[in-house]
């Protein structure tokens, strides 16, 4: 790591000024045009800081890129600017592998500083007395005989020196022959897993994992859950799926004495009985996640009637003909009867839309064939429509009215957003987003409540939509449009006089995500202020000395305000401005 530069003596007729600035201070110095910089150490008296260490020079004033002195040449007038980083005690992670016991608790500690690992005997560590250690069950007719710390190999009773990220591994022996005299390592690692049994959620359908199950040797499944992804969920026996949710099946495992799982799974090495979009293995917990879609309902008779399309005040409704049909009828349930909306003359004719319904309502439809039978009624033959059979029933429903969206809340790194009130026969809602209010909306969640956008860039403006859709997946239109800019908080600073001639600016009030921030000051409560000073967060207060650029009278009163900033592709990007404090400089 370079050290600050100190100067050469002026060079005569130099082409440009090279300037090496850390914080009020700065040093001005030459050099040719298309040279390299000399680097030299740091002059004693230049640079100070006990309570931090000098990381490099920059070319811009946020600390984002790294002049190289190496390679780079002068080539123009040059700023330089020093970068400072506070000292803070190392924390390192430790790390254990258990090697095939069962641990009853977490296997990974951080450590402060530089510190002093025990390897303890085996009845403390195993019965987990000892602060901040892992409780762990040996594998069968195993005992702890030893460890290794990054493969070199620790006897009980011994320790090793925390100077890095380490990994603890534990060594089994047999209990039987008494462990010590022979290391005995039967692990065998499971790199697959096959899932059986699965049943796919189908809307209407009651969750079951009953059956599940796996024939992958060395591993079982203690646990499996239905969980509802919009909603985060966890379903029971009273619940049922619905068509076009997402849904996730969570099946813990477990893996017998001798096995531990790989490192890591891939989606190629699972194999599950039914379909799934996609899959994911947790190795810590170990935990195996699949994410479903339910189907729609398939009605297990011989004649199907499905719903198809749906508006805010009609549905339309399809079914499979009887050729031996004359015609259909079409019925509604009211209550516990059933009542003729449509007649359809004709049996090649298969669908109907039916009108003048309610938005956001379930109706109940059946269609029943009939044939045209002539019978004499008072004397007079008559053709009468004579049903045969219903070919099925369907649940159909309007779609939703419009939903309202509102913002709930955000920061710098995320968006609340959801509706106003809820929208009847809304079963969950559709979000849109866009960085343009009049530009494409990108569906970006099926949620109900309020959905957290983590996928956002600070400073810059999302747009927002939001439709509501009912249990058969069909939705009303979009809302009208919300925006909200992810932005810093506000920061609050206190302002004092330390002594003649300077004052002191002390930020009360952090921000999350900053990067930096600049201090301002005017001899005006309202106007004129000029920045007078740069920060890294690591700054913690800033004493501003009169200059004669920049002076501080005795006995007059200034004003003072800060802003946080974060960077973000590359530029800076300000919060809002504190509260104005005032000072009145000692005389």
């Amino acid at each position: 790591m370079l050290a600050v530069v100190l100067c050469i003596p002026a060079i005569v007729n130099a082409s440009h000024l090279v300037q090496f600035i850390v914080g009020d201070e700065v040093n001005n110095c030459t050099a040719n045009d298309d040279s390299l910089f000399p680097a030299y150490e740091i002059p004693s008296g230049y640079v100070d800081n006990e309570h931090a260490d000098f990381y490099g020079w920059f070319k811009d004033e946020y600390y984002q890129v790294q002049f190289d002195f190496e390679n780079e040449r002068i080539n123009e007038d040059t700023r330089l600017y020093g970068k400072w980083l506070t000292k803070e005690e190392p924390v390192y992670t430790l790390v254990y592998d258990f090697n095939g016991g069962t641990k009853m608790g977490l296997n990974k500690w951080t450590v402060k500083s530089v510190g002093f690992v025990p390897m303890y005997n085996e009845d403390t560590l195993i019965n987990g007395t000892k602060e901040n250690e892992p409780v762990v069950i040996p594998p069968a007719g195993m005992k702890l005989v030893a460890f290794e710390v990054d493969g070199v190999r620790k006897d009980l009773g011994t320790g090793v020196e925390v100077n890095h990220n380490m990994t603890i591994t534990y060594i089994w022996g047999s209990a039987i022959s008494g462990g010590n005299s022979t290391i005995v390592d039967t692990t065998q690692t499971v790199n697959k897993i096959n899932v059986l049994g699965v049943v796919a959620p189908v809307a209407g359908q009651t969750p079951d994992v009953s059956t599940i199950t796996t024939d992958t040797e060395g591993v079982t499944i203690s646990k499996a859950t239905w969980i509802k992804e919009s909603e985060n969920k966890v379903l029971t026996s009273t619940d049922t799926f619905e068509a076009h949710q997402k849904y996730v099946l969570v099946l813990e495992t477990l893996p017998k004495a001798y096995y531990v799982f790989a490192k890591e799974i891939g989606e190629s090495n699972i194999t599950v009985n039914e379909k799934y979009l996609k899959a994911e293995f947790i190795e810590e917990r170990p935990e195996l996640r699949l994410y479903y879609e339910a189907a729609e309902a398939v009605s297990s008779e011989s004649w199907v009637i499905r719903q198809t399309a749906a508006g805010k005040t009609d549905v339309t409704i399809e079914w499979i003909g009887n050729e031996n049909a004359d015609g259909y009828l079409v019925q509604v349930k009211s209550g516990k009867k059933w009542k003729t909306v449509a007649t359809i003359t004709k049996n090649t004719t298969t669908s109907k839309k039916i009108k003048k319904l309610k938005a956001g309502k379930k109706y109940t439809y059946q269609v029943l064939a009939y044939v045209n039978v002539k019978k004499v009624v008072k004397k007079k033959t008559k053709t009468v429509k004579e049903p045969v059979g219903a070919l099925g029933s369907v649940v159909a429903m309007t779609k939703p009215n419009t939903p309202k969206a509102v913002i709930k809340g955000g920061a710098h790194d995320y968006v609340k957003v959801s509706y106003k009130k809820k929208v009847g026969g809304a079963a969950y809602y559709v979000l849109s987003r866009s960085t343009e209010k009049k530009g494409t909306y990108t569906e970006i969640a099926q949620f109900t409540g309020t959905y957290t956008d983590t996928d956002v860039k600070t400073g810059t403006t999302y747009y927002y939509k939001v439709k509501a859709c009912n249990a058969n997946g069909f939705c009303s239109g979009n809302s009208g449009t919300v925006s909200k800019k992810p932005s810093l908080g506000k920061l609050s600073i206190k302002v004092k006089s330390p002594e003649s001639g300077k004052v002191l600016i002390t930020p009360t009030k952090t921000v999350s995500g900053e990067d930096g921030y600049v201090i301002e000051y005017s001899t005006k409560s309202n106007k004129g202020f000029k920045e007078i000073a740069n920060l890294d967060v690591y700054t913690k207060e800033y004493l501003q000395e009169s200059t004669e650029e920049k002076k501080l009278t005795g006995k007059k009163t200034y004003w003072y305000r800060a802003r946080a900033y974060k960077v973000v592709d590359g530029k800076p990007v300000y919060g809002a401005w504190s509260k104005t404090q005032k000072v009145t400089v000692k005389k």
